[in-house]
């Protein structure tokens, strides 16, 4: 992609995402920082496609801070997401398509059938 190009994905994702925020959370609608959370919400949307659950949850966690609402949102999103994806780790690790248990690796013959070489 062209610079151009990318610059006109985030000024298509900031349009996108500031109404959403300030409609979520109002407070955040005279934050300076609310561009900068609207460019992070677009890019995690594009690599998640939960952005706007990841928002709401955030929002409903309490009451913002007066001092910069939007970063504490970016804060409580990023918590969230690490927490996701820890979650998603240790659902992966205790799959059932994971590798078998050492039990498992046991010969599949006894004692009355003779070994074939």
């Amino acid at each position: 992609m062209t610079a151009l190009s990318n610059r006109t994905l985030a000024v298509a994702g900031l349009r996108a995402w500031v109404p959403k925020i300030t409609a979520t959370a109002p407070m955040a609608a005279g934050d300076p920082r609310l561009p900068v959370l609207a460019a992070r919400l677009a890019n995690l949307n594009t690599a998640r496609g939960d952005a706007h659950a990841l928002l709401r949850a955030a929002a409903n966690q309490g009451t913002l801070p007066d001092d910069h609402p939007a970063d504490a949102l970016g804060y409580r999103i990023t918590a969230l997401v690490e927490q996701r994806n820890n979650q998603q780790r240790r659902e992966t690790i205790r799959s059932p398509l994971g590798p078998p248990h050492p039990e498992d690796h046991r010969p599949h013959h006894d004692y009355g059938r003779g070994i074939s070489i």
